[in-house]
């Protein structure tokens, strides 16, 4: 019981800090902009065809790419079958399977994969210094004389993935509501997926934060556990591009994950456990 107390207490601290932080507010402004831009480029794309064409624009998910009167999905579904080796660069076979039904519209489908590259750099924004400080500047010393070691970086951690769900939310309500008041979006298509989205992005953003933690129990000062976690991360996607590689880094299974394969759930459920052990491991064991 006086674990979980703890943990709360580190919790709440911690939300105080950051929440309304200018880069928690970078955080909202920099990936709402993004998806803001993506989804109004679409919705402008759909009323251009919309106004060349003869034939009226079906809403997205079963829009009409031509005035033949093709829907989206029998491309996707034609495509898939002529050229099977895109499948993966679609995103795997859960993604091709959802972009050919239909459940998982273009529009979204854009926005998840320019997110999988944006919010790691994001999350590790928030959180690089909410350890390394502590440490560097020995604070941390006062600290665990009040509080067990494991207590308070599970509620560093706690603290920060409720940081990003609550920024990921705002962004994903207030878009919903903006395509809403499109003629060319239909809502059916977008909150189709909404469910498999929200679920997948839950263990997605916590996995980021035990690796931002792990950076921050590691390195200090601050700057170097941004400048190394940074430079990490970019490793991480540079290898990404081999095949034995991409099976099992968290980036290339984002998009499996937001469609709810249970193989990228066990990668990203396997490198939580791993990023959050290490990080326990090694505070327990720093000197102070």
């Amino acid at each position: 019981m006086k674990f979980f107390t703890e943990v709360w207490t580190v919790a709440i601290h911690e939300l105080q800090q950051i929440l309304f932080s200018v880069r928690a507010v970078m955080f909202f402004v920099v990936y709402s902009t993004m998806s803001f831009l993506i989804g109004s480029s679409y919705g402008k794309f759909l009323g251009f065809i919309d106004k060349e064409l003869s034939d009226a624009v079906t809403p997205v998910g079963s829009e009409d790419l031509s005035n033949a009167g093709v829907s989206a999905t029998q491309v996707f579904q034609e495509l898939f079958e002529k050229q099977p080796q895109l499948i993966s660069v679609f995103g795997g076979r859960e993604v091709a399977d959802a972009l050919s039904n239909g459940d998982l519209s273009v529009l979204i489908w854009f926005i998840l994969n320019l997110s999988s590259w944006v919010l790691p750099g994001l999350i590790l924004i928030i959180g690089y210094d909410r350890i390394s400080d502590d440490l560097s500047s020995k604070f941390s010393r006062f600290v665990f004389l009040r509080l067990r070691r494991e207590s308070y970086l599970t509620g560093k951690v706690l603290a920060q993935w409720t940081v990003a769900v609550i920024v990921f939310g705002v962004v994903f309500l207030v878009g919903l509501l903006l395509v809403g008041q499109s003629e060319y979006v239909k809502m059916e298509a977008v909150t189709s997926s909404a469910i498999s989205i929200w679920a997948g992005m839950f263990l997605y953003l916590l996995a980021y934060v035990c690796l931002t933690v792990l950076f921050s129990v590691n390195f200090t000062p601050a700057f170097r556990s941004l400048a190394l976690g940074l430079t990490i991360l970019m490793a991480f996607g540079l290898l990404s591009i081999f095949k034995n590689f991409d099976e099992f880094w968290l980036g290339d299974q984002a998009l499996p994950l937001w469609m709810g394969a249970p193989s990228a759930y066990l990668v990203y459920a396997t490198h939580i456990f791993l990023w959050l052990g290490l990080a326990i491991m090694r505070i327990r064991n720093r000197e102070i």
